[in-house]
């Protein structure tokens, strides 16, 4: 390997980064072991595990080669989506849960939980199976092995050799200015299908930014820890208004089935209009946060 040719004689972005990869691969390789056995809460670190890896080999995608950063991060998305059912009927329970607490004890509810829990309960069964069957896989092996051989020697480009302020910053910015367009994008769009794709584009620049400036914050300092700070609220917000969506697609399910079974669908209908107030009150808190974003003092900062 060329010797580090750093302009300012301190760490180089290679350097730096190093220890990234190993401790990322790492926490996937232990969520991979609890996922196998059922433990609570292993679907979710699976999955955010996978996410966050793939997230920062994007972020970082200009420092390393980008061949070998296009087939990770399309064989992370894939094992991500083998997991996404069961985490979906996780997050969905949890909200059925909550909501169904508010509503009057009475017939119609016990009804209503009862029609509830089997579908999710189903849907968990099913794509947690899916997703051992994917462990189990020669794809997921090659992908562990191919994890393991990045990890241990990152294919870093020669501008990783340069300074780490200097090569990292940039890969800051470019993630903040796209989480700003999704942002102002999504906001200004009318309510309906369109805006809950664009509410989810931003989710997903804000899951990113907020990866990498985590990542750089020890180089970067504390202005990166607030960019990550700021991400992690939209993400956060975000993230509720897709566990939102995802519900009321169930409640919607659910109406179905009760319609046809002859059923009351009041309690059902109440639950999807509490949903559909709260997903209003998201959208106006993310507003306040795109509205944060504009803060001249990032962007001087970013430059």
């Amino acid at each position: 390997m060329p010797p580090n040719d750093s302009s300012d004689g301190r760490v180089s972005a290679q350097e730096a980064m190093a220890p990234l990869w190993r401790s990322l691969v790492g926490t996937l390789r232990t969520a991979e072991a609890d996922l196998r056995l059922d433990r609570p809460g292993s679907v979710h670190d699976f999955r955010l595990a996978a996410r966050r890896l793939r997230s920062d080999i994007v972020g970082m995608r200009p420092l390393l080669d980008t061949d070998e950063c296009d087939v990770l991060t399309e064989q992370l998305r894939a094992t991500g989506l083998q997991v996404s059912g069961a985490r979906d009927a996780e997050v969905i329970e949890r909200r059925v849960e909550r909501l169904l607490v508010g509503q009057p004890q009475d017939e119609d509810l016990v009804a209503t939980r009862d029609l509830l829990h089997r579908l999710v309960a189903g849907s968990y069964e099913q794509s947690r199976e899916q997703a051992l069957d994917y462990l189990d896989s020669e794809e997921y092996d090659a992908l562990t092995r191919r994890l393991e051989r990045f990890a241990d020697l990152p294919p870093w480009q020669s501008r990783a050799r340069v300074s780490a302020k200097k090569a990292l910053k940039p890969l800051l910015r470019r993630q903040w200015s796209r989480l700003r367009a999704a942002s102002r994008k999504a906001v200004a769009t009318e309510p309906g299908p369109v805006r809950d794709e664009r509410l989810h584009d931003a989710r997903k620049a804000a899951k990113r930014t907020r990866y990498l400036a985590e990542a750089l914050t020890p180089v970067l300092g504390r202005r990166a820890e607030k960019i990550g700070k700021v991400a992690a609220s939209a993400q956060k917000v975000l993230g509720h208004y897709q566990d939102a969506v995802i519900t009321t697609a169930l409640l919607a399910d659910a109406g179905e089935h009760a319609f046809r079974d002859g059923e009351n669908g009041f309690v059902l209908g109440r639950m999807q209009a509490e949903e559909a107030a709260a997903m209003t009150g998201m959208v106006t808190d993310f507003t306040h946060l795109v509205e944060a974003m504009e803060r001249k003092t990032y962007q001087r900062w970013l430059g």
